[in-house]
């Protein structure tokens, strides 16, 4: 179900002013958290480089309003895809830039799958049951690799199984997991990383998780 035509074209003008306006937003509580958590950094001199962040967020946070745009039905769905593919892209680009997956951001995912529930697809009972399992099973499979899967990340699976239901993180899981894969393969081929590194999976599932919507 696609949005009324004259609403359309009077969100798609103001799509790139959100997402420049939600760039310094997310780049600011991102600077926030990293400064509250400094021992969990990776990479503590990218701190610095501000302004290549909010580039990254603006053109994550555009493109991905765009999604929102095109499939949300009414002006509540518009507004809950905009929070939801916000904290998706601060997800990718935290990762992406530290290997870590702020708290806040997994708090607020959690509370907007909350307080969405009468606009979201999946029914309440199903969305529980998969962000349980999902947490779960990635947690075992973190025990069992030895930390071959960080906190954030099942953390980050369980918020988004509360929020899209069981179909759909199974997609999120199964594009994540081999996108991931993939490219820490080629990583791994061309010596960028060693076996003994640690792959952000994040990034996969939260762009999986975004396209997951389609569905």
């Amino acid at each position: 179900m696609s949005m009324k035509p004259f609403l359309s074209v009077s969100l798609l003008l103001c799509i790139p002013i959100l997402a420049y306006g939600a760039a310094g937003l997310l780049n600011h509580c991102i600077l926030l958290g990293y400064k509250k958590s400094p021992s969990e950094l990776e990479f503590p001199s990218r701190l610095s480089d501000s302004h290549t962040r909010r580039t990254y967020l603006f053109t994550g946070c555009l493109l991905s309003y765009c999604i929102a745009w095109w499939l949300a039905a009414s002006w509540i769905t518009f507004a809950v895809y905009l929070f939801y593919m916000s904290i998706l892209t601060a997800v990718v680009v935290m990762d992406f830039e530290q290997q870590l997956i702020l708290n806040r951001f997994i708090l607020s995912l959690t509370i907007l799958a909350l307080l969405a529930t009468p606009v979201l697809p999946a029914a309440f009972l199903p969305r529980i049951l998969a962000g349980g399992a999902g947490f779960l099973i990635f947690l075992c499979l973190a025990m069992i690799t030895r930390g071959g899967i960080g906190g954030g990340d099942i953390k980050l699976i369980g918020a988004l199984g509360l929020f899209l239901g069981p179909d759909r993180l199974l997609f999120t899981i199964i594009i994540g997991v081999v996108a991931g894969g993939l490219v820490s393969l080629c990583l791994l081929l061309t010596r960028k990383k060693k076996r003994t590194d640690m792959i952000a999976y994040g990034p996969y599932f939260a762009i999986a998780a975004a396209f997951s919507l389609f569905l």
